[in-house]
């Protein structure tokens, strides 16, 4: 009315500096020219949430019906030399970073008890990179959680798993040979 309009149920899930842009969709005479309203920060919520991300992973934000990460899968070797990083981000509900949220993160492998994470256990503020290689080849899964009670300042965030991860067995070192009753090696 007047060249005013009003719009409602407009929820901007994706944290950051942001724009709405509006454009006529009947084209119904009169024509309406596209208009673009003013800049809006968008903040992120509370902390809820904690994402695991690998290698090939990205972070997707604003994401409301995923994983806040993009899924690409990820294969590695069994052994130190196949060591790769690992990221665990604090996000609110929908996968944005909360800048400043901290909490006390284990990470840990329910699949392979023999892995090796360095650290095991670290302080996260808003992000932080773990060192992970696998002992064990098969499907194995790496898990993030709060290690201890939720603090009178909070946050509560929930656990989150990462993508599974293939283990292909790693470069031979060894040689195992196993004989049956009364035999021998002999050259």
């Amino acid at each position: 009315v007047n060249g005013v309009a009003t719009l409602t149920g407009i929820k901007l899930v994706t944290a950051g500096t942001r724009a709405l842009y509006v454009t006529e969709q009947d084209n119904a005479a009169p024509s309406l020219s596209p208009a673009t309203t003013r800049y809006v920060t968008v903040a992120p919520g509370n902390p809820t949430r904690l994402r695991v991300l690998l290698p090939p992973e990205a972070r997707v934000p604003g994401s409301t019906a995923s994983t806040g990460r993009t899924n690409p899968g990820y294969t590695t070797q069994a052994g130190p030399v196949f060591t790769f990083p690992v990221i665990v981000d604090i996000t609110d509900a929908n996968w944005n970073l909360t800048p400043g949220a901290s909490q006390e993160i284990r990470l840990y492998s329910p699949d392979d008890p023999f892995a090796v994470i360095v650290p095991t256990v670290q302080v996260v503020t808003t992000s932080a990179t773990y060192r992970v290689f696998f002992k064990r080849a098969g499907a194995s899964v790496l898990t993030a959680k709060m290690t201890a009670a939720v603090p009178p300042w909070g946050p509560s965030v929930a656990l989150d798993s990462a993508t599974p991860v293939t283990v292909l067995p790693g470069i031979p070192t060894r040689l195992l040979t196993i004989f049956s009753p009364g035999e021998s090696f002999s050259q």
